[in-house]
């Protein structure tokens, strides 16, 4: 399960990349260790618009995996799902192994965002939360750990987002497949395995 990630995108990069206007800064503090169990930046559509709105990532409910296959049994305990994106800057995974205490951050090789589909929980008390949805590492990851999160091409967003199209029909027809060349991996400083860091030399590849 991925529960590390980086993420710092700018003001400006949402209004040029979405066309968003009056984008709060204070949802925008740059997060280059944010775990889960804390507060994330997500797009959603409202009214035909993208906006931001900051959720809790992971919640109290529910199973550890959340493809649309494996959602049904804790469906009881929701009373509504919204589909939301998480984009990124990149993400962090450990060995498999827990004796093994070394990160190492994925990136995409452009320094492209990463848009992770997500969706939002609602539960009955009112409690709001989001997970991500992922997949079987590939090739390049898969010596490491097991999954992977997916990602969503930017100009498919809006299908994505799109709840009139069914969930498993929308991420068919909007997702990006993340390769060998879309990805790099390089290893990174120990520190990070402390969550209250939060500086941008986290993201810094060790020498080799």
């Amino acid at each position: 399960m991925i529960d590390r990630v980086a993420a710092y995108l700018s003001r400006e990069f949402y209004e040029e990349q979405f066309q968003m206007e009056q984008v709060p800064e204070t949802y925008l503090t740059p997060q280059y260790n944010l775990a889960r169990g804390t507060y994330a930046t997500l797009l959603l559509m409202r009214d035909r618009r993208l906006r931001l709105e900051r959720v809790r990532w992971g919640g109290l409910l529910g199973t550890q995996s959340f493809d649309p296959a494996d959602r049904e049994a804790d469906a009881s305990e929701i009373v509504q799902k919204r589909r939301a994106l998480f984009p990124v800057n990149g993400f962090f995974i450990w060995s498999d192994d827990r004796e093994n205490t070394q990160p190492f951050y994925v990136k995409r090789i452009d320094s492209d965002p990463i848009y992770i589909p997500a969706v939002i929980k609602t539960d009955s008390n009112g409690d709001q939360h989001f997970e991500i949805l992922e997949q079987e590492a590939n090739v390049l990851i898969l010596p490491l750990t097991q999954q992977m999160p997916r990602a969503i091409l930017q100009e498919k967003i809006p299908v994505w987002l799109n709840e009139a199209i069914p969930e498993k029909d929308a991420l068919k027809r909007s997702e990006q497949e993340m390769g060998l060349s879309d990805l790099t991996v390089h290893r990174v400083s120990e520190d990070l395995n402390d969550p209250e860091r939060n500086e941008e030399e986290l993201l810094r590849p060790l020498p080799k």
